[in-house]
């Protein structure tokens, strides 16, 4: 059995990324024998010292695949996603490692899926009280990733005086996601992210996607 890490950047990704990774991973009928156990929060992702660190993590505690995994906001990921490549190829781990970067954050992959996700009844909270929930019936039409702040787009779709909350909604919407939709979708960083991921379950030694 061999460990996989992810590093992402957000406020209650930790929860939303295993669930997202290992289910797209089954999904994607990836090595059975790899598991995504790890994922580790850092606000400097963006940046070269804060890659090899996420990279020298990975070496230090023995893992077997890396993921960093965070949003590009409005920068373009083919404009930005080399640097950070060539970052890890500069740290010379011995295993597969790669970059995904979401334009333009982790919740537009919700939008694809919206009917699914509004229909759903996310049932009691923590202490028992209702979850808020977006509307029945909401959907979103034309170019997903035209959205700047996707967060605050969800929570007008929220009850009235509610609002979307990482921490509290991102894993229940994660959890609905349907791979095949997103597919059909066209979204550009859903196909990054299976790329890489069949690129990581390929690749064994230093390797670096992209």
């Amino acid at each position: 059995m061999t460990r996989g890490l992810i590093f992402g950047e957000g406020h209650g990704e930790s929860d939303s990324a295993i669930n997202l990774i290992s289910r797209l991973w089954q999904h994607l009928q990836l090595d059975p024998t790899h598991v995504w156990t790890k994922v580790y929060r850092s606000s400097t992702l963006n940046t070269e010292d804060g890659i090899k660190k996420a990279c020298t993590f990975a070496r230090v505690e023995g893992f077997d695949k890396l993921l960093i995994l965070r949003d590009e906001d409005d920068l373009c990921p083919r404009d930005t996603g080399p640097a950070g490549a060539e970052w890890i190829r500069e740290s010379a781990l011995d295993i597969p490692a790669a970059l995904v970067l979401l334009y333009r954050e982790y919740e537009t992959l919700f939008l694809p899926c919206l009917e699914i996700i509004s229909a759903a009844n996310p049932g009691g909270g923590i202490h028992g009280e209702q979850v808020a929930w977006i509307a029945p019936g909401t959907t979103f039409t034309g170019d997903f990733e035209s959205v700047r702040g996707v967060k605050e787009w969800l929570s007008r779709r929220f009850p009235e005086g509610k609002k979307y909350k990482p921490r509290v909604d991102q894993l229940a919407m994660t959890r609905l996601l349907d791979f095949d939709v997103l597919q059909e979708s066209g979204l550009p960083c859903y196909g990054s992210l299976v790329r890489a991921l069949q690129f990581l379950s390929s690749h064994t030694g230093h390797a670096v996607y992209p």
